[in-house]
């Protein structure tokens, strides 16, 4: 009897365990412990092989609350990892992109900031180009255009009117100087009255941090309703080229402000 059991082949775990304890077979001991630790242990094998393959690094809400930005390993920009598969963490729209966009931009936004405070004065040129799909303020049907450039509630530049136009062309240029380029320039439409106040056509301003030093851009500014309670309706646009100059501090001596 036992040449025929050693003769047969032990195909697993649990027949090993019954040749060497028989009395476990027949009161079912031991056998699907033993079974589902020999799973466990496979499975466990195979989830630490896919970890090591995978470049793909997992933290948790404790991890990540305790480190800083610097040490958090960001995903590539092209949204996928060494080996070729897309990383569902670097996607665009995934939490971890979005961290990732965020720090970016924010580090962009310091450094034009520290740019723009390294110099104590600037030059905007500007050049009013035209107008377009202006708000009718006349009874005629038509409205008299002009522009106020102001910073603050001072009015640097006035353009001339142009009568009975709804779609005007200025091609104005003129300078403005900057102390402050964090202060918006304000764009203010009216319509010429002969009577004791201007009609107001629309509001807009220009964002001059945003703009590049020393290079033209083209700016298309939406105009809006000046007061705040009034239900807002489309009043058309202006469009504009504004170039901001970087001056030194001789510079702004010689600018009256």
């Amino acid at each position: 009897m036992r040449k025929t059991l050693k003769s047969q082949p032990v195909e697993s775990s649990c027949l090993t365990q019954a040749l060497i304890s028989p009395w476990k077979i027949a009161f079912g001991i031991g056998l699907e412990s033993s079974s589902n630790s020999s799973s466990l242990e496979n499975l466990s094998e195979s989830q630490d092989q896919d970890c090591q393959n995978s470049d793909i690094s997992l933290y948790t809400r404790s991890d990540l609350r305790h480190r800083s930005f610097s040490e958090v390993d960001y995903p590539p920009e092209d949204g996928h990892s060494k080996c070729g598969r897309s990383s569902p963490k670097s996607l665009p729209g995934s939490p971890r992109h979005k961290l990732y966009s965020h720090r970016q931009g924010t580090v962009q936004k310091n450094q034009r900031i520290a740019n723009l405070r390294a110099y104590p004065f600037f030059i905007l040129d500007i050049i009013l180009k035209e107008g377009r799909e202006l708000v009718i303020r006349d009874t005629s049907g038509t409205s008299d255009p002009y522009v106020k450039f102001k910073i603050g509630s001072k009015v640097h530049y006035r353009s001339r009117i142009i009568y009975k136009n709804l779609n005007p062309n200025w091609e104005e240029k003129f300078s403005m100087p900057i102390e402050d380029p964090f202060k918006p320039v304000i764009l203010e439409v009216f319509d010429r009255d002969r009577g004791f106040f201007d009609d107001p056509m629309g509001i807009t301003q220009i964002n001059v941090s945003a703009l590049e030093l020393n290079q033209p851009t083209e700016l298309k500014l939406m105009l809006k309703e000046t007061k705040k309670k009034i239900k807002h309706e489309y009043m058309g646009f202006l469009v504009v080229s504004c170039t901001l100059i970087p001056k030194t501090q001789d510079d702004k001596e010689h600018v009256s402000i």
